[in-house]
């Protein structure tokens, strides 16, 4: 089902090869988990935006939502969890039922995946 997806660069510039890649993948995942869930003529936007060291990304969809406190994470928001904390980041969803959802997440601009652990 096609998604209507508008891009916004606030300004993101360049990071870190993994910092770049886990940005991509995460939010990549993120709008696969719009297209599968959100619902009929959704729309999303993503946002690239950084301050001195920090990188930080949001999908934001208005779509079906959920209620955070009774979903389990799916293999989905599991994978883009684990690929922020690989390079000391974090993520954080906002969602309502009927109101949309935001996956947001953060990362050092130039962080080095932890050792023992896998982008």
């Amino acid at each position: 089902m096609p998604v209507h997806i508008e891009i916004v660069d606030n300004g993101i510039g360049r990071c870190g090869s993994g910092v770049e890649l886990s940005v991509y993948f995460c939010s990549l995942e993120a709008i696969q988990n719009v297209v599968k869930h959100a619902g009929r003529g959704t729309r999303a936007t993503v946002t690239l935006e950084r301050d001195r060291d920090t990188v930080r990304f949001s999908v934001e969809d208005d779509g079906a939502g959920f209620d955070p406190g009774e979903e389990v994470d799916g293999f989905g928001l599991t994978s883009i969890r684990d690929r922020l904390a690989a390079f000391g980041g974090e993520l954080e969803i906002v969602s309502s039922p009927g109101e949309g959802t935001t996956v947001r997440g953060t990362v050092p601009a130039y962080a080095e995946v932890r050792t023992g652990e896998r982008s």
